[in-house]
């Protein structure tokens, strides 16, 4: 039931991965599954019944167990090594969750499913946890309102925390879906609607003082740090979308886009502006599915870093 036609030990070749699909199938059995369906009770109800020797502590936080249920969460704030500050998707409310592990790996609007429970006025995470990737967040939400919806027609007084109490595997099927189809990669677009395309123009730069100058001058251009930002006309909100980067290593100067249409504007903005003091040498490209392929062999952060935001949103990991 848990795991339909999803074979863990098939799709899951990492140890890691298949115990981590183990763990929350297990909190399942124990949290939400029905195992005596005659009396409608779960593990932990007839674990209550069968220990009359515990104590009111251990009877409050079983009996917040036995209530609990997994929801659909949006992180709002990271607080390293201490905490998220989490938005329930599905009911509403915004919690305080004292989590130090999950803050050295999950970023602000990350989306996951979890259970989370009030244990001396501080919520914590059960353990259970169903990440999914940002593009996902609004296809999930409106699965799961169309389940509920359908679950009312049967059941009209259910409510919503009940609905997911009783179908908590379905985090599961959303979890592995894109296991089970992975998404068409090659068919990924920017957020212009062109071909995703790693692009790269390398200039030799002749005159360092005045490329720095003229950067500054390109419509659009931004100056971090290590390097500069290239972003489109801003909207309404103020915000606008990143369209490349350019840096400079030693003699060379480097456009980075995530199209050819992109790359190709950003060379005639350059060349313009900085005339003589740089000379195009050549152009490179790669694929979406090279590029993921050879962050796959280096550091988690390492790979996090060089792949651009438009597609790491994109993909699931």
């Amino acid at each position: 039931m848990f795991w339909d036609d999803f074979d863990p030990q098939q799709h899951l070749e990492d140890r890691a991965d298949l115990d981590f699909a183990i763990h929350n199938f297990f909190e399942w059995i124990v949290f939400d599954f029905v195992i005596d369906p005659e009396n409608n009770k779960t593990l932990i109800e007839l674990y209550m019944e069968q220990n009359t020797k515990l104590t009111q502590e251990q009877h409050k936080v079983l009996n917040m167990m036995k209530n609990a249920c997994i929801s659909l969460y949006e992180v709002q704030e990271v607080f390293p090594e201490k905490g998220l500050l989490l938005k329930d998707l599905l009911m509403g409310g915004e919690f305080d969750v004292k989590e130090k592990l999950a803050t050295r790996s999950v970023k602000k609007w990350d989306i996951f499913g979890t259970r989370l429970l009030l244990i001396d006025g501080q919520y914590i995470m059960s353990g259970a946890v169903y990440p999914y990737s940002i593009g996902r967040k609004n296809e999930i939400i409106d699965n799961l309102h169309d389940e509920y919806n359908s679950f009312m027609k049967e059941f009209p007084d259910t409510t919503m925390d009940e609905f997911l109490k009783d179908n908590g595997d379905l985090f599961m099927s959303y979890w592995y879906e894109p296991l089970l189809h992975p998404p068409a990669l090659l068919s990924l677009k920017n957020t212009s609607g062109e071909p995703l395309l790693f692009s790269k123009a390398i200039f030799e730069i002749y005159n360092r003082d005045a490329v720095l100058t003229g950067l500054t001058t390109i419509k659009g251009f931004e100056q971090n740090q290590d390097d500069f930002a290239w972003f489109d006309n801003k909207n309404e909100d103020g915000g606008a979308i990143v369209l490349g980067k350019v840096e400079i290593q030693g003699d060379k100067l480097i456009l980075e886009c995530t199209s050819k249409e992109r790359l190709m504007r950003g060379k005639n903005l350059i060349l313009y502006a900085l005339k003589d003091a740089v000379v195009h040498k050549t152009d490179t490209f790669q694929e979406p599915m090279r590029a993921i392929k050879a962050c796959k062999e280096k550091s988690p952060q390492a790979a996090e870093n060089d792949l651009p935001m438009e597609i790491q949103q994109r993909l699931y990991s």
